[in-house]
């Protein structure tokens, strides 16, 4: 979740000897001092270029220094907040004639990093990091590839895809032995793989993960700033698993580093990982205050991500608290945000919390409702999981909700792509068995589900038909709509109600995005 010095042509042609080490090499920088040691170091050759800015040319020099600032920031752990000039300054740069192309990729792949970290900006994240990979594949430059792939899998996961994001790395891991790539570019998969486990649910493969990235630190030397953000990655999952003494001396490690030296991300980053082990071992109090703690760490360094998921770790432990209102309120104020911002698995899981709360308070239908709107938040096929909680968690909260019974067995997206996934199988253009059917379906949501006139469709489907043929056309469009997805000898889902001449979509079978609360 950083960013990567990773190989470029330009590298080669101005005969760097500097190498991927010298930009992580930067001391902590106390927080009244932040800003004038990253412009020091940026002076200093942070990234590793000495004497190299005649040869890049005025543009390449002017592209060079804002990467050197953004690099001391980054390296020293202490916060992205005085950032925002410097990627304006490198988006200018980058529409310019100018613009060296060998380092348009290494100024991508930084502005990829800032906009996930610091703004939580997925969609933005995702193309800064796409251009970058286009960019280093022209250039063959495989470090640089693998480390645009570890940031794409990570926006990946926070955007709700977290299978696509595991493909994407498990192929990047591959990568790695098969282009013997740089340890730097190695270790970067290795911990986005691990975080990504985490987002999966699988602890156990991200601690093994890291433990493998570890390794790769230790034996290539890395300088401090690697080790102790790789200490934080290692602190959150053996957090996730609940592992007490690992997770107590990780935290004091980290804290040692970070804390003196007032470096806001790794600090946040700390108090987050410290309140999931308080979350799984059902201290909700000391939770929520390690919460704050991480939202205002954050918020001070201008780390939007970690504040995200602070908020969220707020919203685990106040309802673990029973503090209904002030989780629902909690969620309302954060949920539109992040939505906008692309972070669609943090507000499904969200409302996974929020419908466990419901459940554990009998309001069960407000729980199922709640469970369908988390599941409608990621796509078709993709399997969500809770975060932060133990194994089992999940199927504790179904089992209120009376076991699979509980869960609509239809669902239809419309905001977007128009999907239809019935008993979990999605339903292609090929399976309507003509436009009609579909049309009814959409003209039946429009009119927002439930109890519409059935002579109101007639007429909107088949406005120009005599006599009774519309209702007789509504007929044998209802019955292929019960009969979608069905092969022969299925049985179909009761899913679409006709009653004394209004018709409705069966609340608990059916469930529609729009019409959700």
């Amino acid at each position: 979740m950083v960013a990567s010095p990773a190989e470029s042509r330009f590298d080669r042609e101005a005969e760097w000897e500097g190498g991927v080490d010298g930009l992580w090499d930067c001391p902590p920088c106390p927080p009244d001092e932040e800003a004038r040691s990253a412009l020091a170091a940026a002076g200093g050759g942070v990234i590793g270029l000495p004497g190299q800015d005649a040869a890049a040319g005025a543009a390449g020099t002017a592209i060079l220094a804002c990467l050197r600032v953004i690099d001391a920031h980054l390296c020293c752990g202490a916060g992205l907040a005085s950032l925002g000039g410097k990627r304006a300054e490198l988006l200018a740069r980058l529409e310019a004639p100018t613009c060296p192309a060998s380092l348009a990729g290494e100024a991508w792949l930084r502005l990829g990093v800032l906009a996930l970290l610091g703004e939580a900006e997925i969609a933005r994240a995702a193309d800064a990091a796409h251009k970058g990979l286009n960019l280093a594949v022209a250039e063959d430059a495989s470090s640089r590839q693998l480390v645009c792939l570890a940031l794409l899998g990570i926006a990946d996961a926070l955007a709700g895809r977290a299978v696509r994001a595991d493909v994407r790395l498990s192929d990047a891991v591959f990568l790695c032995a098969r282009h013997d790539a740089a340890p730097f570019a190695q270790l970067v998969v290795r911990g986005a793989a691990g975080l990504v486990a985490l987002m999966l649910g699988e602890p156990e493969r991200a601690h093994a993960e890291l433990a493998v990235a570890t390794g790769l630190a230790d034996r290539a030397d890395w300088p401090e700033t690697l080790r102790v953000l790789l200490l934080g990655h290692r602190l959150y999952a053996a957090a996730a698993l609940g592992c007490e003494a690992e997770s107590a001396d990780l935290a004091r490690s980290l804290g040692e580093v970070c804390i003196p030296a007032g470096r806001r991300l790794l600090c946040a980053y700390r108090h987050l990982a410290l309140g999931v082990l308080a979350l799984r071992g059902g201290l909700s109090l000391r939770a929520l205050e390690r919460a704050e703690a991480c939202i205002e760490e954050a918020g001070a360094g201008g780390v939007g991500l970690l504040s995200a998921l602070g908020v969220l770790l707020r919203v685990q432990a106040l309802a673990d608290l029973h503090r209904c209102p002030e989780a629902r309120e909690v969620f309302r104020r954060a949920s539109p945000g992040w939505l906008a911002a692309g972070l669609n698995r943090l507000v499904a899981v969200a409302r996974l919390e929020l419908a466990m709360l419901d459940a554990c308070c009998g309001e069960l239908d407000r729980a199922r409702s709640g469970l369908a709107a988390a599941r409608g938040l990621v796509p078709v096929g993709e399997t969500l999981r809770p975060l932060h909680r133990p194994h089992g968690w999940l199927d504790g909260l179904e089992a209120l909700l009376g076991g699979s019974g509980a869960l609509p067995r239809v669902r239809i997206q419309t905001l977007g792509e128009f999907i239809v996934e019935i008993d979990g199988r999605r339903i292609y253009d090929r399976d309507w068995k003509g436009q009609r059917t579909r049309m009814l379906l959409v003209a039946l949501i429009c009119e927002g589900g439930q109890k519409v006139p059935a002579s109101r469709l007639a007429d909107m489907l088949w406005p120009d038909a005599e006599g009774d043929k519309a209702l007789q056309n509504l007929k044998v469009a209802l019955h292929r709509l019960r009969r979608l997805g069905c092969r022969e000898g299925d049985e179909p889902v009761n899913w679409v109600h006709v009653k004394q001449g209004r018709v409705s979509l069966v609340r608990g079978l059916c469930w529609v995005d729009v019409l959700e609360g």
